[in-house]
């Protein structure tokens, strides 16, 4: 099992989703290379504003940012439907036994919330598609 993700590692997890090196986001912050290199270190907590500005300028939820438990930024804005969420994850799952495919828990997690943010759902053209896709991972060495 794989340590639980810090604030540091979840801002350092925005960069390098956004593409961005230190001295990029660092300047786009507002603050010092060394500011944002000691956020991503856990040496400080990065300010209240720069959390807000990750958040709005990255499109990145809040909760995920400061209580997440992984480094996949999460993209929630309002209300997650859950019923929806889950049903997503047990079609994930359950193509994963289907085609021999084994993925961490938190990769699966991964391609629940990208499906969900897509607007996906458990249908028949989204299983087929994502099995097509699970069983060519499956083929690779």
């Amino acid at each position: 099992m794989s340590e639980p993700s810090t604030l540091g590692s979840r801002v350092k997890a925005i960069r390098r989703a956004a593409g961005m090196g230190q001295d990029a986001l660092a300047h786009a912050l507002g603050f010092s290379t060394r500011s944002l290199i000691s956020w991503e270190k856990d040496v400080v907590e990065p300010p209240l504003s720069v959390v807000r500005q990750l958040c709005r300028d990255h499109e990145i939820d809040a909760g995920w940012l400061l209580f997440g438990t992984d480094t996949v930024p999460t993209r929630y804005h309002g209300p997650v439907e859950w019923k929806r969420y889950d049903r997503l994850m047990a079609m994930i799952e359950a193509l994963c036994v289907d085609v021999g495919l084994r993925l961490k828990p938190d990769r699966c997690q991964a391609l629940a919330r990208s499906l969900y943010d897509e607007g996906d759902d458990d249908d028949a053209d989204t299983r087929r598609r994502l099995r097509v896709m699970m069983l060519a991972l499956s083929q690779g060495e």
